[in-house]
């Protein structure tokens, strides 16, 4: 993943001019649109529970929105998550490029450091491990830009990335918990609220933004109550103690609940809506870009060069 953002900072105008010609202006993650739309979701659902918004949580994620987006981009294929890499033969494979452009290089790595926040797949990760893959991440990446070498500005940036993720997973994750079903159909996985816990409790630590600390506690404070568990850790198995109640992993059943029907379209016309789609062939690290008519005249892939 660090090579291909490395190698793709001076490929940027070619998908950019893709990216123009196909998007029809839909939600990415390479604008702070995006971070904007959480912020309100947030709001709004303080209100729905009666918690007073604290002072100021309108305005800072704004900021936190421009200056994530600033600099640093590179490409990213926008949804890093376990089950849409391949392990082959040939070596990593990466799929699902639905969401993919040119986004802060934080928003990749901070995968790392709170896991998988755009994935139903959630788990925690040993420290240690957590550590080593971003560091090898960040290495990579420094390549492009060596300004990252800097300790200030790499943890300034994955804080701001932290904070930004854990306003989009409270956006789409909050109304599942209503019926708090299991966010995947027929595999092991975590319950929403356990994933909402573990997003809030990182994000309450985070003191350069102090409104969205203090509503993550107040947030958490009325979850408690509920006795929600903690996010189990993944094993070989799958994940492991996954009922709120700690009995042990969730059977899910072949029902998709409605409320995820609903998140996962809103979110398909919110980003998606002329399914401009990239597909990874070949080798993923030492790619170009061109555009392809195919049954779709919005489709675009990506193909190795």
């Amino acid at each position: 993943m660090g090579q291909l953002a490395a190698e793709s900072v001076r490929r940027r105008e070619n998908l950019t001019r893709l990216w123009a010609q196909y998007s029809k202006d839909t939600m990415s993650w390479e604008t702070p649109r995006w971070v904007a739309a959480g912020a309100a979701a947030l709001l709004d659902s303080l209100t729905a529970a009666d918690i007073p918004a604290p002072p100021g949580l309108d305005e800072e994620p704004a900021g936190l929105g421009d200056d994530l987006h600033n600099e640093f981009a590179a490409f990213t294929p926008g949804d890093t998550c376990l089950d849409n890499n391949l392990l082959t033969p040939q070596g990593l494979r990466l799929i699902d490029f639905e969401s993919a452009c040119f986004a802060p290089v934080f928003l990749t790595a901070a995968y790392c450091r709170m896991p998988f926040p755009s994935c139903w797949c959630v788990f925690r990760l040993p420290g240690a491990l957590a550590t080593e893959i971003e560091q090898a991440f960040r290495e990579q990446v420094m390549v492009a830009y060596p300004t990252l070498a800097d300790d200030a500005a790499w943890e300034a940036g994955m804080r701001r990335a932290v904070a930004a993720w854990t306003l989009d997973v409270t956006e789409w994750l909050l109304p599942l918990t209503t019926q708090d079903e299991p966010p995947h159909p027929t595999r092991l996985a975590a319950m929403p609220r356990q994933i909402l816990r573990y997003r809030w409790e990182a994000a309450a630590t985070l003191v350069e933004f102090p409104a969205l600390a203090q509503a993550m506690r107040l947030l958490l404070q009325n979850i408690a109550a509920t006795g929600v568990s903690r996010l189990p850790h993944g094993t070989s198995a799958g994940v492991e103690g996954s009922r709120p109640d700690g009995r042990g992993a969730v059977e899910t059943t072949d029902r998709v609940p409605d409320q995820l029907r609903r998140r996962k379209r809103s979110r398909r016309r919110r980003r998606a809506a002329t399914s401009v789609t990239f597909s990874g062939v070949g080798d993923c690290c030492a790619c170009s870009i061109s555009a392809t008519r195919s049954r779709s005249p919005s489709r675009v892939s990506w193909v190795s060069g």
